[in-house]
């Protein structure tokens, strides 16, 4: 592979809200894109997938650019005058502390110089194109490593890249006020192991959950600029398609410059081996139910100093977080080894009921075989409603979303 491409977003409303959701999504999350055509370059190749890139924030006030993420292409749409993309996005960009200061114009620089010939960045105006190619060598100019590291390292550092990317973005009036948030941790009480995001059935990304088990899903909330950030107050919601996990606790209010939410629930056993599902993640003002009324679209300002009025911004995208329920060992011997050998044993008995009968102390029942098959058709009930049916029990659910 010996081209990448960037993709640009500007830091204008309503489209700077994307960013905070990008961020939010853990290695190898998916997030959706859409341009019109005259925003991308027509030298982007039409074979799209595998393609590794770099997402690029521009404050147009400026015409400055800022890394934030590397990418990769997973899939292209053309509907002509519109065209969508599907990104997934790996690590944050590693942005050092002595850099987060000047971050703009350490980077900005070599951006403007990948831009497509005859691009003009002038600051308070458009740019086209937004999506273009650039070399490899471009992407390892500004970092890229071709081989990522274990899942388990880039997890760990996930949330220290992310507190430099955000502080430096804070620096914006776009993101002034405005709680940003990001997936540190899934994990169980019973086990030390994190989950980390893998390869699902689907293709995609995700978490592979077992059913019938606890969850915490840890989440950090800072609010930019870190120091002084006075956003309204909202809540984060994670709700989750009804039947697929028992809600325990799912809402959490930010009240404050910085926080981690803990989300609980339970993954409630399927009939099926492998439930494809997906948690959604979003950020939303609180209702007038909830204590605090809005006043023309503004709340309180959660902060811990004199309370102020701040304005709602646009609604944040939502963050989806990709799953499979699987089932756990338990469930699994429970549902297909112990009724599997119920029924070949009901079979066997139910074949063979005269011969058995024939031994002590069957032989001494004068209805002993009747016993015997009585005893085989109850096994084998047994096992067939185990299976749910016997074949719903073998086959895969369909995604509830395709990649």
């Amino acid at each position: 592979m010996d081209q990448g491409f960037l993709l640009i977003t500007n830091a204008i409303r309503p489209y700077h809200r994307h960013n905070i959701s990008i961020l939010s999504l853990p290695p190898g999350g998916t997030y959706h894109f859409r341009y019109e055509r005259k925003f991308v370059s027509p030298a982007l190749s039409a074979n799209f997938t595998d393609v590794p890139g770099l997402l690029v924030v521009r404050d147009r006030p400026t015409g400055r650019f800022l890394p934030i993420r590397w990418c990769t292409a997973i899939r292209q749409d053309n509907y002509g005058e519109f065209l969508f993309f599907d990104i997934r996005f790996e690590d944050i960009f590693d942005l050092t502390n002595p850099q987060r200061q000047n971050a703009w114009d350490i980077f900005g620089a070599q951006i403007s110089k990948a831009l497509p010939t005859g691009t003009g960045n002038q600051a308070n105006t458009d740019i086209a194109p937004l999506v273009f190619p650039v070399s490899t060598q471009t992407l390892d100019d500004l970092g890229y490593h071709r081989q990522f590291d274990a899942i388990d390292e880039r997890v760990r550092r996930h949330v220290d890249r992310w507190v430099q990317i955000v502080a430096a973005l804070g620096s914006l009036d776009a993101y002034k006020n405005e709680h940003f948030y990001t997936v540190a941790r899934l994990h169980t009480p019973a086990s030390d192991r994190d989950c980390t995001p893998s390869k699902l059935a689907s293709g995609r990304r995700g978490y592979k959950l077992q059913s019938g088990q606890l969850y915490f899903i840890e989440v950090i909330q800072a609010t930019a600029p870190f120091e002084t950030g006075r956003g309204p107050f909202e809540k984060l919601v994670l709700t989750a398609p009804a039947g697929h996990i028992e809600a325990l606790r799912t809402s959490w209010m930010i009240d404050g410059r910085y926080d981690r939410a803990r989300f609980v629930f339970y993954a409630t056993p399927q009939d099926v081996s492998r439930m494809p599902s997906l948690f959604v993640l979003s950020k939303t003002p609180l209702s007038k139910d909830e204590n605090i009324a809005p006043s023309a679209g503004r709340a309180l300002a959660a902060n811990e100093g004199p309370k102020e009025e701040v304005a709602f911004g646009e609604p944040v995208p939502p963050t989806l977080l990709d799953i499979d329920i699987k089932w756990g060992l338990r469930t699994l011997f429970g549902k297909r080894v112990l009724p599997g050998t119920a029924l070949l044993a009901g079979v066997l008995l139910f074949l063979t009921a005269d011969s058995i009968a024939a031994y002590w102390p069957l032989s001494s029942l004068a209805n002993g075989p009747e016993y015997l098959r009585y005893g085989a058709i109850f096994s084998m009930a047994w096992a067939l409603n185990s299976f749910s049916s016997f074949v719903n029990s073998f086959k895969i659910a369909t995604p509830t979303h395709t990649p």
